[in-house]
């Protein structure tokens, strides 16, 4: 145009005809805008994918305490740890020892045959002191 405009006109006017789009299909070819998910690099920015946690392996063992923990648990208690906190911390001073599930199941049988046998007894007292 004949007329001369100013400094911040004819920026205007450049960015309303080169928008960012069309400086990067210019730039940059078809083929290889896609070269990342052609690769399998996810391009930068975008979202992983989340990992089932409930499906993955929790990396954690199964103990049962020997000593009260504080922080961690009563002596008896049958926690979940982290591998290396049982060989650093517990292990090494005798704190607690490891235990499968059978264990456990085995355990919590004779706690129940342990209250059942209280319960009885109980009764049976209750039932001579009424009579």
């Amino acid at each position: 145009s004949t007329s001369k405009s100013s400094p911040d006109q004819q920026a205007q006017l450049f960015f309303q005809r080169f928008s960012a789009v069309h400086i990067v299909q210019a730039v940059v070819p078809t083929a290889s805008r896609n070269i990342h998910s052609v690769r399998g690099i996810s391009p930068l920015f975008a979202k992983k994918k989340k990992t089932d946690t409930a499906a993955g392996k929790t990396n954690k063992i199964q103990v049962k305490l020997t000593k009260h923990i504080a922080g961690t648990g009563q002596a008896g208690d049958v926690i979940m740890v982290a591998p290396a906190f049982f060989t650093n911390k517990l292990q090494k001073t005798g704190s607690a020892v490891r235990i499968s599930d059978e264990e456990v199941a085995q355990g919590n049988q004779k706690k129940a045959d342990g209250e059942k046998q209280a319960l009885d007894a109980a009764n049976d007292l209750k039932n001579k002191f009424s009579s």
